[in-house]
């Protein structure tokens, strides 16, 4: 019992400190500070709430019930649902920065939340809130101790937090037992839970009750417990079975052990060497409950991972895309002004084939990590996206391979996500490059199949003629984190992006392939209606081109985003005004207005989408284009809302940027 007790509160104390790691984690992220101190002088909540969402939806196993963030006074400045959906066990209300546990109860009473805080600056914290029934399943529920035993959890203070009895879930140990049954003996009883409240680890003989029945009934137990450490709290577990039933087998193996060999010599001790084998059986179960716990301990471990890596790429997206941008932005520029074979050109390129690999690793994290949430989406070209890709799929490949292409799609459209599509098609290609060190050929199929219903599809079909995958390693090729690769060439994480990307089109992707002769995986993905594609066609075809002078604000903190933008505008023929500050530009709006406004989304004070709900209102002939990080479905509900024309995700390439601009006029 003693061993069971231990593992269970490893495994509980691993689980508990691998969601605290990362909420410490994220209240450390410069980027999330910010923002939250923005939000604490007035500003928006979205960045905010990206960062709460993820941390709760990230992991397949989610014990993250919601995350809150909280001032000094416990008031919410914003959360993943509201505040009253939780009310407090009485005298268990959480205190920012003071490192204990709260305990919590949901609207319908039938689920119990522990709840800690971590330190964002002196007057916010983060609130998590923990699903007890979910942190439990995890670790302890499939424990059995014999025909009645069970292991218990309660927190430092006495509140019972899981029971076979679930109406005790919330009960003080003692005090609310004494109100509901006053005339039992709660001696034995109170001594074990004083000495379990102390924190010390022990083991205890006692006269208690079986509380599973209409009305507890006397039994003499005992308990193998241990304190789990929580920041400054902790919470006791306690394997609990019944004494006479665990003594018994002893006095029988004492019996084996004497009359043994008179037994056999008079043929009549097989019943005891019977009870022997099931006494080792139940120490083999025993065992088998230790490694059920390890297994499951490890999957939990993996699965915080997935959750710290989300939480750890909203932090660091941010602050990437801005530097890429520059990055990618300048070089592109430079390739366009130099000479083809030029050193400086190839330079150049090399630059910007590396900052290319960045915004795709930097979107693979990304979208694994918010896989949960659904990306905006509107009619794309599927024939432009292949052929935007390959662009820059030829500047990657090794000299030895040879490209071939027949794509052919009609010019019809799908419903997607640009930025997404484009992630999906370069993975492949860059995978399929990796595959063939020694030179090959890569094939790029695309065309249009009508199915029996009448529903038409689009099949695109990358195929290479490399190294090929082990029969064994295909059905986990779309597993997060499997890889084939040696240590440094890869995450894992490139096809699995491409599986969740795909379904969320609509669509499927599916592999064949075999060692020495390269790899195929087909995408297919739902067209839209001919005459749907051929209007969109037709308004792309009828845009006047982007140079003409059209006055420009451009509004972005970081001031090297800033300043490349400002020249690339500039160079593609605009009038640009350039502000730091979303409040200095609604003042330059108001008294100059212009024709275009160009805006970040992320930053301090006021945000892009609150900038953009002001000029909109005042000005609403003013076109709005967004730039940000990541689109998901609310950036799209923002754009059928009418409050923004358009969005770019970032980082932008400056000829990126002037042909979106090109279609809001």
């Amino acid at each position: 019992m003693r061993s069971v007790a231990r593992a269970t509160a490893s495994s509980i104390g691993n689980f508990l400190s691998g969601y605290d790691n990362a909420a410490k984690m994220m209240a450390q992220l410069p980027h999330f500070r910010h923002v939250s101190e923005a939000l604490r002088r007035g500003g928006g909540v979205g960045p905010i709430l990206d960062y709460l969402n993820t941390f709760t939806l990230a992991t397949e196993f989610p014990a993250v019930a919601d995350t809150f963030l909280i001032d000094n006074d416990n008031s919410m400045l914003a959360g993943t649902t509201f505040p009253t959906a939780y009310t407090p066990l009485p005298g268990h209300e959480i205190r920012p920065g003071e490192g204990k546990l709260g305990i919590y109860r949901n609207q319908k009473g039938d689920a119990l939340f522990l709840g800690f805080t971590t330190r964002v600056s002196y007057s916010l914290h983060l609130f998590v809130l923990i699903d007890i029934d979910a942190m439990y399943a995890r670790t302890a529920s499939f424990v059995a101790l014999g025909e009645s035993g069970y292991v218990l959890l309660k927190h430092s203070g006495g509140i019972i937090l899981t029971h076979p009895t679930v109406e005790q879930i919330g009960w003080d140990v003692i005090t609310t037992r004494k109100e509901r049954y006053p005339d039992l003996d709660y001696a034995d009883l109170e001594d074990l839970v004083r000495e379990q409240k102390s924190g010390k680890e022990g083991l205890r003989v006692y006269q208690s009750y079986w509380w599973t029945g209409d009305a507890p009934t006397p039994a003499r137990k005992m308990s193998a417990f241990i304190s789990v450490p929580f920041q400054d709290d902790f919470i006791i577990v306690s394997a609990v079975n019944d004494y006479d039933e665990l003594l018994r087998p002893i006095i029988i193996n004492s019996a084996i052990n004497i009359a043994s060999a008179m037994l056999i010599a008079l043929g009549v001790g097989g019943m005891l060497f019977n009870r022997r084998r099931e006494n080792q059986r139940q120490i083999e179960r025993e065992n088998e409950y230790l490694k059920e716990l390890n297994r499951r301990q490890e999957e939990t471990q993996h699965n915080q991972r997935l959750q710290m890596i989300g939480t750890l790429a909203g932090g660091i997206a941010h602050e990437f895309r801005n530097l890429l941008t520059p990055i990618m932005g300048y070089s592109g520029m430079m390739r366009e002004s130099l000479p083809a074979g030029s050193p400086l050109r190839e330079s150049a390129d090399e630059i910007y084939s590396c900052a290319v690999r960045a915004k795709e690793i930097i979107q693979q994290i990304t979208s694994l990590s918010r896989k949960k949430l659904e990306p905006a989406q509107e009619p794309i070209s599927l024939d432009e996206i292949v052929a935007g890709v390959l662009r820059v799929a030829v500047t990657l490949k090794p000299p030895g391979v040879k490209l071939h292409t027949d794509v052919d799609f009609k010019g019809r459209m799908i419903m997607g996500n640009k930025t997404q599509m484009d992630q999906i098609v370069l993975n492949l290609c860059n995978n399929a490059f990796q595959a063939m060190p020694d030179g090959g050929n890569l094939f790029v199929t695309g065309v249009c199949v009508k199915k029996r219903n009448g529903e038409s599809h689009a099949v695109l079909t990358i195929r290479d003629d490399g190294t090929g995958i082990k029969a064994e390693n295909l059905e986990r090729v779309f597993d997060p984190f499997f890889t084939t690769k040696r240590a440094g060439e890869g995450t894992g994480l490139g096809l699995s992006v491409v599986q969740n990307i795909v379904d969320l089109h609509g669509g499927d992707v599916s592999v064949a392939s075999s060692p020495g002769k390269g790899a195929t995986f087909t995408l297919r993905f739902p067209l839209l209606s001919t005459g749907m594609s051929r209007r969109m066609a037709s308004v792309r075809k009828s845009l006047p081109p982007a140079n003409e002078l059209i006055s420009v604000v451009l509004v972005e903190d970081d001031a090297g985003v800033m300043n490349l933008l400002h020249r690339g505008l500039a160079r593609g023929g605009f009038t640009t005004q350039a502000f730091s500050s979303p409040e200095s530009a609604l003042a330059e709006i108001r008294r100059n207005p212009c024709r275009l406004l160009i805006t970040d989304y992320d930053m301090p004070g006021m945000t892009g989408i609150e900038l953009a709900k002001t000029v909109r209102a005042e000005l609403p002939d003013v076109k709005i284009l967004l730039l940000t990080g990541l689109a998901d479905a609310e950036i799209g509900q923002f754009v059928e809302q009418g409050i923004i024309d358009s969005y770019q995700i970032k980082p932008v390439p400056v000829s990126e940027l002037l042909e979106r601009v090109a279609t809001m006029f």
